[in-house]
């Protein structure tokens, strides 16, 4: 399962298993997954509107979203600069 896991999120010529190639395949599914959980919280809140014969939905159902999408933009983050802190690193071990 855990080999199943890391060839999902790495290619087949990276380096060997380290720390850093787990922790991104586990921000790489965590953030699959809450973008998953925040198009169905946005999909519920569409739903909610069109069923609510012109009542607003409740609130907790209105601000449902900002949670997954608080997280997720902060995975999306770690993802967007985990290749430039990864060339940081080598470069100053080689030099």
């Amino acid at each position: 399962m855990y080999r199943t896991f890391l060839a999902d999120t790495t290619p087949a010529t990276a380096e060997p298993t380290t720390t850093a190639t787990v922790s991104r395949g586990w921000i790489r599914q965590t953030h699959r997954w809450l973008s998953s959980i925040f198009t169905l919280t946005v999909a519920a809140n569409f739903v909610a509107l069109a069923t609510g014969k012109g009542a607003q939905p409740p609130d907790w159902v209105t601000y449902s979203p900002l949670l997954p999408l608080v997280v997720l933009m902060l995975t999306d983050l770690c993802l967007f600069f985990q290749p430039y802190l990864r060339k940081a690193r080598q470069a100053s071990r080689a030099g």
